[in-house]
């Protein structure tokens, strides 16, 4: 984990090239954190700016050797609106809640739901929430998915107390298996995140499954707190219960998925 000034630099340059239409300044920061806590983010945002500008994609130096770079399936979403996402939240101490996310616009990198309510980048990463609690951009979906493949991600973050924290998580996809859900069987990616909260040394852990094949969130997501004495802080589940994708197959046959609760 890097301290809080170094940190600091690579989210200042990050923030710089997320802004800017020129893909050099995109480049720039892959070259210098080609594992950094934004290179996920990094790697689509150069894929569109140069797909824009009709050029091909840029194998950034030091990510040559990673055999996981060219991955299996695509982490990014191609969501039409209309798309919609029914999901059961279950916290800690309350009744399990539902509530229905629908796309209603899209942007460049912005997935819009409920009229502005919420808002996802193309990856999954909240970006907007009624209750914002991430202080910069995040990275807990990949660009690619692949068996071992690792990421991490840091940033700032609101904890259930209200107060502001450092938050550094690092994943890791450990494996795809059959999934049975009500919805049916999943063909699904697993998940494993563990992390700090840097000020309290507190343990997350988060675990979710997901087959963006089918659907491009995540079928199941777990996500726990704990303290240094392992007393449990935070606690949801969230389980997907219905969903409905309009995809465009490769023949260019518009395609409607939908599973009923």
């Amino acid at each position: 984990m890097s301290n809080q000034d170094d940190f600091k630099q690579e989210l200042a340059l990050w923030e710089s090239a997320s802004k800017s239409s020129n893909p050099s300044l995109t480049i720039k920061y892959l070259e210098k954190y080609p594992s950094g806590y934004f290179n996920q983010l990094a790697e689509v945002r150069l894929d569109e700016l140069l797909a824009k500008a009709g050029e091909k994609k840029v194998q950034i130096k030091g990510s040559v050797e990673n055999p996981f770079s060219k991955g299996t399936v695509t982490g990014i979403g191609k969501y039409f609106v209309g798309d919609a996402y029914t999901f059961e939240n279950t916290k800690r101490f309350e009744d399990p809640r539902r509530y229905t996310d629908t796309v209603t616009s899209l942007a460049d990198d912005q997935v819009i739901f409920n009229n502005g309510e919420r808002a996802f980048d193309l990856l999954g990463n909240e970006t907007k929430a009624p209750h914002p609690r991430f202080l910069n951009p995040i990275q807990f979906y990949p660009a690619e998915y692949a068996i071992g493949n690792k990421w991490a991600t840091q940033f700032g973050w609101v904890n259930g107390f209200g107060m502001n924290d450092l938050c550094h998580i690092e994943f890791v996809i450990k494996k795809r298996e059959l999934r049975n859900l009500d919805l049916g069987t999943f063909n699904a990616f697993f998940i494993e995140a563990r992390g700090i909260v840097v000020s309290t040394n507190g343990v997350i852990e988060i675990n979710y499954w997901i087959d963006p094949e089918r659907c491009y969130r995540p079928l199941e997501y777990f996500f726990q707190t704990k303290n240094r004495q392992n007393k449990i802080g935070e606690s949801e589940t969230i389980i997907l219960k219905s969903y409905k994708e309009k995809r465009l197959n490769p023949p260019g046959i518009n395609a409607l998925r939908t599973i009923p609760v």
